[in-house]
């Protein structure tokens, strides 16, 4: 079997507005409008320098059920752009923007497949007037489809490696709506080499191999809960039928949360300094692509009384966003938040005759027997097979760094009457 190559992309919600920003710097706004149309055009980029055979989309491709016409336009420019290179598109539509939807019929260049939703399709590929591989898939006829369309899919006998494109929630997913649900083992029982899915916007290998099993998350992430590295996978498929993955990143924007500490800074220059080193480290990773951060300060410190003057964290983002929030590599603050607390001498506070100098005896002689009832309540939870897959038990030492963030809890709020 000769060897071939694609790209696997899906949940592009082409022209998708970036939500959570109530104000951005005007240089900056063409920026984020025209952002998921430029991590698209990065996917095409990637698609040609690869030299790929060609480009599966699992999924809302647009943010809504009625096509923007600037969205199709935009979008068949980048199908030409393929075709003049020899790639086919594969496309399935979901529930943002399903068949039924205004625009649906809008015309395409010949090397694009889009799969209908009245019965899972297959395409040949051919290389060299060689069949490499065969494409399955199916689209949403309308936005809420509850039916389990995975069990539909079956390779066929005799097809080379075969791919399975669906835009799904596996397991049931509890971040993301349960459209076309299915487990991992009706993915696993169609005979598929691969499957390109779609709907979870965080990329995922759900199984490694014989078959992959991969969300490739959405290119652009959109808002805060959207952060970190966003993109596409590359798959190359060898002689043998062996296939070697690797996520790229497209994204043009990335969000990110960012957690200071005030612990010895004493001075707003110095936490200036600080972020500071933080931006550098953010622009240094950037290749590309801006930054949106959601800054969140923390710690014990002496700062956290200037923090917590009238008009201090407004004034403190106002500074940075004039900083840092312009030029080819931006830093944006999208806000900051105070999550600090008081400097204190915990060791002076024990050997007060008070409230708090009683509550701090009693926690510390306390905590021994604690951290082991709270590991014992907390075991069923952890052996629980509904939770167990997604968490792992905690060890002693994190259980005891619960019991000491509860106690300084009590002592911030013993205190708060002095602030």
């Amino acid at each position: 079997m000769p060897p071939f190559r694609f790209v696997h992309t899906a949940d592009l919600h082409i022209d998708s507005p970036f939500r959570g920003l109530s104000e951005v710097a005007p240089s900056l706004q063409s920026v984020m409008q025209n952002a998921t149309f430029e991590a698209f055009a990065r996917i095409v980029q990637l698609c040609v320098e690869k030299h790929v055979d060609f480009l599966i989309i699992a999924g809302d491709v647009y943010d809504a059920t009625d096509r923007n016409l600037r969205a199709l336009t935009r979008l068949r420019q980048a199908f030409e752009q393929l075709a003049d290179h020899q790639i086919e598109v594969f496309v399935c539509h979901g529930n943002h923007d399903p068949l039924s939807g205004w625009g649906a019929q809008f015309s395409w260049p010949d090397n694009v497949t889009i799969f209908g939703a009245e019965a899972v399709e297959a395409c040949p590929v051919l290389k060299n007037g060689v069949e490499v591989a065969r494409v399955y898939g199916i689209s949403y006829a309308v936005e809420r489809i509850t039916d389990n369309l995975a069990r539909a899919f079956r390779k066929e006998t005799q097809a080379p490696w075969s791919i399975g494109v669906l835009h799904t929630n596996v397991g049931n997913n509890p971040y993301h709506l349960n459209y076309a649900p299915c487990q991992l083992d009706d993915l696993l029982a169609s005979g598929m080499d691969y499957w390109a899915l779609g709907h979870v916007h965080a990329h995922r290998v759900l199984h490694e191999a014989n078959p992959v099993v991969i969300y490739p998350g959405n290119p652009q992430g959109r808002h805060p809960r959207e952060s970190g590295p966003r993109g596409c996978y590359l798959v190359e498929v060898d002689a043998m039928g062996q296939a070697l993955y690797e996520f790229v990143p497209v994204d043009v924007v990335r969000w990110h949360e960012e957690r200071v500490c005030i612990e010895g800074l004493r001075t707003f220059g110095e936490l200036l300094a600080a972020l500071d080193m933080r931006v550098d480290a953010l622009q240094q990773s950037q290749e590309r692509q801006g930054s949106i951060v959601r800054w969140k300060l923390e710690g014990r410190g002496p700062l956290h009384r200037e923090l917590a003057r009238p008009g201090r964290l407004e004034d403190l983002l106002a500074t940075i966003r004039e900083k840092w929030g312009g030029g080819p590599h931006f830093v944006w603050s999208e806000s900051i938040e105070d999550e600090t607390s008081r400097e204190v001498d915990r060791t002076a506070l024990e050997q007060e005759e008070n409230l708090l100098g009683d509550f701090l005896r009693l926690a510390g002689h306390a905590e021994p027997a604690l951290v082991m009832e709270l590991q014992e309540a907390v075991r069923p939870l952890f052996h629980d097979p509904r939770f167990r897959r997604y968490l792992s038990p905690p060890t002693q030492e994190q259980i005891r760094a619960w019991v000491h963030a509860a106690q300084w809890q009590g002592i911030d709020r013993l205190l708060a009457g002095d602030e």
